[in-house]
């Protein structure tokens, strides 16, 4: 009983993670064809999504941080662009 369990904590991590990685793609791939406050918008999901990815996954992949807060200070000159 406790392997299924352990199998079935393994695919769901795993189906997130998966899950994650192509919404950052297709974001990211968005934003380069976008303008204006649709590129603001598509940079703050960015954001988000990496910050709400596990904690356990931030400690290994501490460059996450680092686009964070590229992308920050992207959207924070974006939107100063549109006032």
């Amino acid at each position: 009983m406790k392997k299924l369990l352990f199998f079935i904590l393994i695919f769901i991590s795993i189906t997130i993670s998966l899950a994650e990685t192509t919404k950052l793609d297709s974001l990211e791939s968005i934003l380069k064809e976008s303008s204006g406050k649709q590129k603001v918008d598509i940079l703050n999901e960015i954001i988000i999504t990496y910050y709400n990815k596990p904690y356990h996954k931030l400690l290994i992949e501490d460059f996450h941080w680092n686009k964070v807060i590229d992308y920050s200070k992207k959207a924070i000159e974006f939107s100063e662009k549109l006032k």
